[in-house]
Order: structure tokens, then sequence, then C-alpha cells
């Protein structure tokens, strides 16, 4: 959870002592959603923490409270993205599409990183972009299990961040052979896939002309997660040797 959604998450642990929504607390919830001017992904983030707040009591109480509640709860969350789609013709697809040079990638992956509360699967060429590097550090160290498949070649480069994250105690693997593991994509929870040419570079965002997709679809998501699951079980691990990563 990041600072960004602290008020919408007390304003729903609130509503809940109750089991139901006064019409302030809808008032209050919903102009707290429009201020926060989410993106689709933020919004499928809300309706999950709202799941799992209902779910946390489900063995306290009446189920038929909590699914009223639950069941207004969603409304409201489904009525401000229709109103913010209104206003601002913000994209409600199931997939994301963003582009380079400018922020809009690298946006996108650092906003799927904070939202993530169970587990990041990355398959990248490299990462050099340190606001990445940084949102991974801290989604690591709020307990979210991170994997890394990148290239062994690429993570010897200046300004490579592959060592800084290995120092991290987080798992790389990397291929062994002279051929690169050139795949960009990564998993966020098992629910969300990013795909598409951008690398995770500062070049990427400054200079380069890359796409980045963010797709729900199930059926995607676990062909991308086989593809990954193989491959970390064949790729070696990055080991420390003599103190220092090997590849």
């Amino acid at each position: 959870m990041t600072m960004r959604f602290d008020n919408s998450e007390t304003l729903l642990k609130k509503s809940f002592e109750d089991y139901s929504l006064s019409r302030g607390e809808r008032d209050d919830l919903r102009k707290a959603i429009v201020d926060l001017d989410p993106s689709p992904h933020d919004l499928r983030f809300m309706r999950r923490r709202a799941f799992e707040i209902a779910r946390e009591k489900t063995r306290d109480t009446s189920d038929f409270h909590i699914l009223q509640w639950l069941e207004d709860v969603i409304k409201i969350i489904e009525r401000s993205q229709k109103k913010i789609t209104e206003e601002k013709h913000v994209e409600t697809s199931d997939s994301i599409a963003a582009f380079s040079p400018g922020q809009g990638c690298r946006d996108e992956i650092i906003s799927l990183i904070r939202n993530s509360r169970r587990s990041i699967d990355i398959c990248v060429f490299t990462i050099t972009d340190n606001r990445i590097y940084e949102s991974l550090i801290e989604a690591h160290d709020l307990g979210v299990h991170i994997r890394l498949i990148t290239d062994n070649d690429k993570a010897h480069d200046t300004g490579s961040d592959i060592y800084k994250i290995f120092r991290k105690n987080i798992l790389v693997a990397t291929d062994s052979g002279s051929d690169h593991m050139h795949h960009k994509f990564a998993l966020f929870d098992r629910s969300a896939l990013a795909t598409g040419s951008f690398n995770w570079t500062r070049s990427a965002s400054e200079r380069n002309f890359e796409n980045l997709i963010v797709i729900y679809e199930e059926y995607l998501v676990t062909r991308f997660s086989q593809e990954f699951d193989r491959l970390w079980g064949m790729l070696p691990r990055m080991q420390k040797i003599r103190g220092n990563p090997r590849c």
C-alpha cells in the first residue's frame, strides 16, 4: 500500500465498521477516488483491497452484511471510474498502452510495482533506470517476493542495476550462453502482465521510441507465467563468489 492510497484505505476501513456505507461515506469515498485520478490498474487495486478487507472479516460476522458492504463499495468505485472516463476520456479497457520517449512506460511499471502485494516476476534484458530499481527495493522491503531473470552480459554494463538488486537479496537468474536473454516482460501478483519493446533503462524513457502494454487477460498472464517458470527452472542463479556476484 502506497501513501497515495492511504486516504481511500482509511475510508474503506472506517465504513466497514458498521458494514454499511452512509450517504456521507459514499460521497467521501467517491471524492477520494476521483481526486486520485486513478489509472485502470489503480482501480483494480482498490477493488482488490475492498475484497481483501471483506475477506479478513468473514469469520467474525454475518456474510450477508459483508457482501452488502462490498457490493456498495464496488458500485462506488465503478461509478467513479465512469465519471473519470466521461470527464477525462480515460481508457477503461483491461489493457493499457504506453509509449516513449516520455515517462508513460516507466510510470506504468512503477505503478505496477508499488501496487503489487505478493509477487513480482521480471524477465528483462537489463535494468539501468534507478527509479525502477528504487521501486523494486521498496517493494522487496515491504515483503513482496521478487525474482529477476536477465541477460548475463548486460549485467556487467556500466550503470546496470542488476548487481545492486542481487546484493539486496533478491533472487536473480541469468542466461549462461553466448545468445541473449532478450525478453521484456514482467508479472505482478500473477494477475497483470507488462510487455513490449520497452527496456527498463533510462535511455528507453528519455530517448528511444518504445512501447509497453499492460494486460490483465487471464490466458496471456498464464502463458507468460508458464514461460517465466520454465526459464526460472533451467537458468543458473547468480551467486556470490568471495563476496562478489558472479553470473
